[in-house]
């Protein structure tokens, strides 16, 4: 192995230690952050089933005591094909509920309870959700505009980026991944590994770090400033030049940080871009 080779392995077996480190140091107040938010992941997942049981409801494939072929339920719901390898995944999320009873190998399954009423709830679980965990508005936002959409997005009568993104609205994209719980936490405790890192690294080499896919900037927010009071070099990519854009603004009181847009499946080995002046 070259010594390059050799010297990014240790950097990246040091930045572990000091991610190990940050955890451990942070553990009592990552509890009681993480306190208020035990039973969220529950609630998602029966959101989202429910968004799973109104969609075949509207596909006509829900009667109770029926059993439907997988084959069925594609042509009633009109299934996209590229959409077809996700339908296993779909269907068990109601098994995993004993709504259906689904039987992978016949390519088949058998409803149990009345998907129809699960449906009809559904506006009392957001309500429910929603008042159960404020802090997570974000996350619940996005849920319910895509719950509600499932079929469309399914059919392919409505592309799920768009949706996610609210026809180039990224307000609530940057709210989910910046002020959500979950993602917060963790770029938050990728800025401190990263501090952590820049302290006690050994040699006199510049401090470079690339961020593949930096998307709407939650994680560079939390990792540039350690980076610049380092005085290291950032190079901020992403396969969208929408965001690449959008960074540039967002992060122009910053320096040492460059931006190039970057598919990495075709790119494998992106060269730092030279620091520009300010």
């Amino acid at each position: 192995q070259s010594p390059s080779v050799l010297q990014g392995e240790k950097n990246i077996a040091s930045l572990i230690d000091a991610a190990q480190d940050v955890v451990h140091q942070q553990k009592p107040q990552l509890l009681d952050k993480l306190g208020p938010l035990r039973g969220l992941d529950k609630a998602f997942d029966q959101l989202a089933a429910g968004y799973v049981a109104a969609w075949l409801s509207q596909s006509n494939c829900a009667g109770v005591g029926a059993t439907y072929s997988v084959s069925d339920l594609i042509q009633a719901a009109g299934l996209d094909r590229k959409f077809q390898p996700a339908l296993p995944r779909l269907l068990n999320m109601l098994a995993e509920d004993e709504l259906i009873d689904y039987e992978p190998n016949a390519q088949q399954y058998k409803v149990r309870g009345s998907l129809a009423h699960i449906a009809e709830s559904l506006t009392d679980r957001e309500h429910a959700a929603r008042e159960a965990y404020p802090s997570a508005g974000a996350q619940l936002d996005l849920l319910i505009r895509c719950g509600r959409a499932l079929g469309e997005i399914l059919s392919g009568r409505r592309n799920a980026v768009e949706l996610l993104f609210d026809d180039g609205n990224y307000a609530d994209a940057e709210a989910l991944y910046e002020q959500s719980p979950w993602p917060h936490l963790m770029s938050t405790m990728a800025g401190s590994a990263v501090a952590e890192f820049a302290r006690t690294r050994s040699g006199a080499s510049r401090l470079r770090v690339l961020e593949i896919g930096a998307g709407t900037g939650a994680t560079t927010s939390a990792v540039l400033p350690a980076v610049e009071a380092a005085g290291g070099q950032y190079l901020f990519t992403d396969l969208s030049p929408a965001f690449v854009d959008r960074a540039r603004g967002k992060f122009a009181r910053f320096d040492g940080i460059d931006f190039a847009s970057l598919d990495i499946e075709q790119h494998r080995r992106p060269a730092l871009a030279p620091h520009r002046p300010r």
